[in-house]
């Protein structure tokens, strides 16, 4: 039966230098990663945030076309238009809601994640500001 040598004994695994330095390798590379996740998150968000405006704008369209007036709040449209969800924007604050007092228009908005207003395209504001 041969005999190891010590040096072939201590190599067993990885020295307490080697795993710090890959940590470190590690952390770096997640460090320059994170901002661009931050990114697709709050463009993800922002996306998410239009389509929810354009869902409860065809809700709205759809409770005028039934009940022949605007829903008071959007509290009205659900379940039977939208199912029971949290309508909130990207900054995760509910959506505004007001109709006009003439009860013919209505103005629908939420933030995007840097805080930036968009309205619906069913809102009664000029043109240039909707984000649908």
């Amino acid at each position: 039966m041969r005999l190891k040598s010590k040096s072939a004994c201590r190599r067993k695994g990885f020295t307490l230098l080697e795993v710090v330095a890959v940590v470190a390798m590690l952390g770096v590379l997640a460090s320059m990663l994170l901002p661009s996740v931050e990114t697709y998150i709050s463009r993800s968000r922002d996306m998410k945030l239009v389509s929810d405006l354009s869902v409860v704008d065809s809700a709205i369209m759809l409770y005028r076309l039934d009940e022949g007036a605007l829903p008071a709040s959007l509290d009205a449209l659900q379940p039977a238009y939208i199912h029971d969800q949290k309508l909130t924007d990207a900054a995760e604050q509910t959506f505004v809601y007001t109709v006009n007092t003439q009860k013919t228009g209505y103005t629908l908005t939420g933030k995007k994640a840097d805080g930036t207003a968009v309205y619906s395209k069913g809102s009664t504001v000029p043109e240039a500001t909707t984000g649908v």
